[in-house]
């Protein structure tokens, strides 16, 4: 079909572009030997189903459960290296991903919603990330849900690693779960909404991380000298340094748009907040960081170090802690497209296709905000993901699409009857769900109009067409969200399920 064929060529750029980020930066295990790396695990939520982990929720947690799953023919690996060199033996025994500190966030799908600011690694102000909203017409509501998405997720991944006698050194892995304590936004209505983001949580993230962890991990690192000159003044510097790994744990359609977003409009980008965790922490003559420079640069000479060559040739020009940070992406495969009836596939298809949209999305916001400048390349992929939801559209009004009208609505009445999704007044009648999805396609078109001269290189744009044009492509990716998102609370014999 070509709507098939259109999405895979979507994922397959998105796809290599994430794989060959891994490739370059290297997974969590090819740096597992490197002593002066530590290790992070950032676990994206997603929103609860009645108070019940999701089935792609858990989908993301179990990625994370197989990282620290100790291979069953391990201990014969062990005895079959026992007799070889210390080197070889950690060469050929992978060793289970055991990280530092585990994250769990809260997580609600607006991505996008907190980027920006005018500095590369600032986050927009509260009174801007409401207003994105309420132009969106989306807000962060909690589902009716009294548990925390994180919690859930957590206590999830607890019952998972006991299941699977996965154990867990709590003096070495540290947890972090984002906790409820967000902005309590009311309405025009008078509805209370919680407004979440995850370019919020990653800035929460790198908090906890600057205050509580980064520098007792310097404080265990070896000092290397360092020789510098100032105005004629020869000084010793003591370096040590260290990094943080960050695996980020979610579907691949999300890491997809995360790694996009990163590299097409850095300043929306989620992962700032690990970027601007880079640099010197604390540093500097009489300043490092909760260590005492003077006792140890004592220390150091006494362990051997030369003092800058020759003793008291140099001056002491205190210690300088360096922070670097890398990630990886740790990606669960989005589980509706496979193993499904059919009507469940066309819905992941959909939704999909709407989730593509995101790097576009925060392009646009970036354009209507003035901070950035239209790429061709989300031009081209607004036109091609047009093209691929006008065949699927076209093919409800077949006979094979009256079939999966009706499965759509069986699909999610059979999901309310067990309490999985709350009553969505879009899918009671296959009436509904067309026109739905045909306004999806009307609003997608109006947006593909309306940005066609900048697209094309023809002529410029106005600003208030480009208001216009990012309005139609909030309401699009909003209704296909709406109707389409097949996600389903976890059956309870599935709970301890690590594989499909």
């Amino acid at each position: 079909m070509t709507e098939i064929r259109a999405m895979a060529r979507h994922d397959a750029n998105s796809m290599s572009s994430l794989l060959g980020h891994n490739y370059n930066m290297g997974e969590w295990d090819d740096h597992q030997l490197n002593s002066t790396t530590f290790h992070v695990a950032i676990v994206f939520g997603k929103p609860l189903i009645q108070d019940q982990v999701s089935v792609e929720y858990a989908t993301r947690i179990r990625a994370l459960v197989k990282m620290m799953e100790v291979p069953e023919h391990e201990e014969e690996e062990e005895e079959e290296v026992g007799m070889l060199d210390d080197d070889a033996s950690e060469r050929m025994v992978a060793m289970p991903y055991r990280p530092r500190l585990i994250c769990f966030t809260n997580g609600d799908g607006n991505f996008g919603e907190g980027g920006g600011g005018s500095g590369g690694g600032g986050g927009g102000g509260v009174g801007q990330h409401n207003q994105q909203q309420q132009r969106a017409g989306s807000t962060s509501v909690r589902m009716n849900s009294i548990l925390s998405v994180a919690s859930a997720g957590y206590v999830y991944f607890r019952h998972l690693c006991a299941y699977r006698n996965i154990d867990i050194d709590e003096s070495y892995t540290k947890f972090w779960i984002e906790n409820d304590n967000d902005i309590l936004v009311v309405d025009q209505k008078g509805k209370e909404n919680y407004n979440k983001d995850e370019r919020t949580s990653m800035e929460r993230i790198a908090s906890v991380l600057r205050r509580y962890h980064v520098i007792p991990w310097l404080s265990g690192m070896p000092f290397v000298e360092r020789l510098c000159q100032h105005y004629g003044v020869k000084r010793t510097i003591l370096e040590r340094s260290v990094n943080v790994h960050f695996t980020l744990v979610s579907t691949e359609y999300h890491l997809c748009n995360l790694n996009d977003v990163h590299a097409r409009s850095p300043r929306k980008s989620f992962l700032q907040p690990l970027v601007a965790m880079r640099g010197l922490v604390g540093s500097g003559a009489g300043s490092s960081g909760g260590i005492n420079d003077n006792k140890a640069w004592v220390d150091h000479i006494a362990h051997g170090g030369d003092g800058g060559g020759g003793g008291g040739q140099t001056s002491f020009g205190g210690i300088e802690n360096k922070v670097d940070t890398t990630w990886s992406f740790q990606y669960s495969t989005y589980p509706f497209l496979h193993g499904e009836e059919d009507a469940v596939v066309f819905l992941g298809r959909c939704f999909l296709l709407g989730e593509e949209l995101t790097p576009l999305l925060l392009n646009m916001r970036g354009v209507v905000e003035k901070t950035e400048f239209f790429q061709r390349d989300n031009y081209l992929l607004l036109s091609s993901i047009r093209r691929s939801f006008v065949s699927i559209v076209e093919a409800l009004y077949t006979d094979k699409g009256q079939e999966i009208r009706a499965g759509v609505i069986n699909y999610f009445e059979k999901s309310r009857s067990v309490g999985g999704r709350n009553s969505n007044r879009f899918t009671r009648e296959d009436v509904q769900i067309i026109v739905v999805l045909e306004s999806a396609l009307l609003n997608l078109g109006r947006c593909l109009d309306l940005v066609k001269p900048a697209g094309l290189l023809v002529s410029s744009v106005p600003a208030a067409t480009w208001n216009k044009a990012l309005f139609n492509l909030e309401e699009s990716m909003n209704r296909i969200k709406a109707v389409c998102d097949p996600d389903r609370a976890l059956d309870a014999k599935d709970w301890g399920k690590l594989y499909d």
